[in-house]
């Protein structure tokens, strides 16, 4: 998701540091470290999650956590003028909940879900990998899609723009 908003739509920009056109290198590192740890605060351990209740917990409170802690940490970000974004703290109020809390529901379903699979029934290493990162990018990118109006004229202005030669 933030590759297509940086790369793409342009719709947010990072100002410093190592990038790769408006992206940070670093980016999916500092991502993946910390959707493992808010899970890792919110489970502490694999063999307490029992029920499909637990797991609807556990998605729901790494869910809230990330978007909580994404929406807080870009908007400082952007008040330290390492982002900017079109239309400034307030378009990041406007899909930041959603789009981020999409993010960390979808880790911690796609981990506990790998866990069950690889660990306790077994021989699912072949597709489980692609599975998990197919949907860890679809759903957050789906989600931001849908709660972002200029990245939806974006996109049905490049589509009409394409069908067009």
């Amino acid at each position: 998701m933030p590759a297509v908003a940086t790369q793409f739509v342009k719709r947010w920009q990072f100002t410093s540091g190592p990038r790769i056109g408006g992206y940070y290198v670093h980016h999916g590192f500092v991502y993946g470290s910390k959707l493992a740890f808010v899970l890792l605060v919110v489970i502490r351990s694999l063999a307490g999650v029992r029920s499909a209740l637990d797991v609807a917990a556990i998605v729901a409170v790494t869910g809230a956590a990330t978007a909580f802690g994404g929406w807080w940490h870009d908007l400082n970000a952007i008040r330290a003028g390492r982002i900017t974004i079109d239309g400034g703290s307030d378009a990041l109020a406007s899909f930041a909940p959603a789009t981020y809390f999409s993010m960390g529901a979808t880790y911690a379903a796609v981990a506990l879900a790998a866990h069950r699979l690889l660990v306790v029934e077994g021989g699912s290493l072949v597709w489980i990998f692609p599975a998990g990162l197919v949907i860890l990018c679809l759903i957050p990118t789906a989600v931001f899609l849908a709660v972002d109006p200029p990245t939806r004229e974006f996109l049905r202005r490049s589509l009409a723009g394409s069908r067009s030669f």
